[in-house]
């Protein structure tokens, strides 16, 4: 089991004694790994079943996201969600108003290029070196591909979670620097160069759909890939992840970039990330999205819901499984991918 830093357990406890549950983690990567080459791998999890493919969701539906270390809204220390804070506004940066309409794709400078192929690597950032891995299916040189950033739990490194329906397309994951997890408590986490620095490779290396870059993940990874659907908002198209939130360290009025597509998971059993972040940055989502608080079943993906009349182009949906514990919904990736696909 990978027991969280003291510190954050410790402000977990100080901002709230109910969320304490969230400060421990013990993680397993999910699905097939792949790629070959060089670079080491750690240690990986279990593998988690990827369920059955879904219905299509209807655009300009939304819903919710979670928040905080084991729950703890990190809108209280920075201001309420849609509110300036830092010059910065949370509930309307970036919005549109009127049908959603699909943007068309935007290559990036990778296309037409022989490319650097899949396997495991490494890439320097700011001195370090990172270990990451490349995942391609169907991919076409010719055409921009969907870039999924598949980010592991505690220890899972190396085991990929491949999203089903996105083809063609490019999985990347990278090695989280805290032990085996990512850095997923802290506000100005060292994860975000380690992302913009991979981003930039793949879009120099690979054929890459810029308006098409996503994040998913499980547990730290999930932490991780609402970390980046905040604080890149404005580079990432959606993100949708399991038994995660957002940590109490990110003032989501200064450092949200606007509203987001999110799609969220968590089982109602979890002893180690309590379900409490996954709802409370859900309120969070709703407001920024503006999102009624009204919703509907999700098609084909029963439990799962999808919040009414949110900013077009913006959806949240939301997974509570009842019972689960720390460990993948066994149609989470199925949902995932099935969410991703309308945009």
């Amino acid at each position: 089991m990978k027991m969280r830093s003291p510190i954050v357990c410790l402000i977990a406890v100080v901002g709230s004694a109910a969320f304490f549950f969230g400060c421990a983690s013990s993680d397993t990567g999910l699905g097939p790994g792949a790629g070959t080459g060089g670079g080491s791998i750690g240690s990986g999890g279990n593998s988690a079943p990827t369920g059955s493919g879904g219905g299509s969701v209807p655009t300009g539906s939304g819903g919710t996201s979670p928040a905080g270390c084991g729950g703890m809204d990190g809108g209280m220390a920075g201001g309420a969600p849609g509110t300036t804070d830092g010059g910065q506004d949370a509930g309307t940066g970036g919005a549109t108003t009127g049908p959603y309409v699909k943007p068309p794709a935007a290559p990036s400078m990778g296309c037409m290029q022989p490319g650097a192929g899949a396997g495991a690597r490494t890439i320097n950032v700011n001195g370090k070196n990172i270990n990451f891995i490349i995942n391609m299916t169907g991919y076409n040189a010719a055409m921009p591909n969907r870039l999924i950033f598949t980010l592991h739990g505690c220890g899972g490194y190396g085991n990929l979670m491949l999203l089903p329906g996105l083809t063609p397309n490019i999985h990347v994951q990278w090695q989280g620097q805290d032990s085996g997890c990512y850095e997923d408590q802290t506000r100005d986490s060292p994860e975000y160069a380690v992302f913009d620095a991979l981003l930039q490779f793949m879009e120099t290396n690979f054929c890459i759909d810029k308006n098409r870059v996503f994040a998913t993940g499980f547990s730290s990874g999930s932490w991780m890939a609402d970390m980046l659907g905040c604080r890149r908002a404005d580079v990432v198209k959606a993100h949708g992840q399991g038994a995660g939130g957002l940590p109490m360290s990110l003032r989501f009025a200064a450092d949200c970039r606007g509203p987001e597509a999110a799609l969220y998971e968590h089982g109602t059993a979890d002893d180690q990330n309590h379900i409490h972040g996954s709802r409370l940055d859900r309120d969070r989502l709703l407001k920024t999205n503006q999102c009624d608080d009204t919703s509907k079943a999700y098609p084909n993906f029963s439990p799962c819901v999808l919040y009414d009349n949110c900013l077009p182009g913006y959806p949240v949906a939301y997974c509570e499984i009842p019972g689960l514990g720390h460990s993948p919904w066994g149609q989470m990736t199925a949902v995932i991918g099935n969410f991703f696909q309308q945009f």
